[in-house]
């Protein structure tokens, strides 16, 4: 059986309008996703010990501005593959284990991708984790006061 390759993209969405403020010095606040087979893949934080993977439609972002949609590899899985995929980290992915800064939406679709992408080849630019990088800094800063 002959594979199709399927581009797979990262969305970036803008959070907060002081993202204007923020880029300007080189940070923003981002929430992202998978896009590919026309669908979005992401995590996202509750309470309860379950899944924090989510799956929409192409373009449903919650009222999120788009910031970009980056090409960033191919894949080859098909869509049930990718649903064993999701469903399998959906395991180790527990909304109450959300962290902003460390075991977030970004981190989830670093992951995502790194796992889908053919030969592990794949972009993910450095600016969507420059913001949650900077927080855990301050975090250990301020974490024995």
């Amino acid at each position: 059986m002959k594979r199709e390759p399927e581009t797979v993209y990262l969305n970036v969405y803008e959070v907060s309008s002081v993202n204007t403020v923020l880029e300007w010095i080189g940070f923003g606040l981002y929430h992202t996703s998978v896009g590919m087979h026309d669908l979005e893949f992401s995590f996202g934080g509750h309470t309860q010990p379950v899944t924090g993977t989510v799956v929409v439609l192409k373009g449903n972002s919650a009222g999120l501005k788009l910031k970009e949609s980056i090409p960033v590899g191919i894949t080859y899985y098909n869509l049930e593959e990718i649903n064993e995929i999701i469903t399998y980290m959906g395991d180790f992915w527990h909304g109450c284990d959300y962290d902003p800064f460390r075991r977030n939406c970004n981190s989830f679709t670093e992951n995502l991708i790194k796992y889908v992408c053919d030969n592990q080849d794949y972009y993910f630019p450095s600016y969507v984790h420059r913001f949650t990088k900077m927080g855990t800094l301050f975090r250990m800063w301020f974490k024995p006061l």
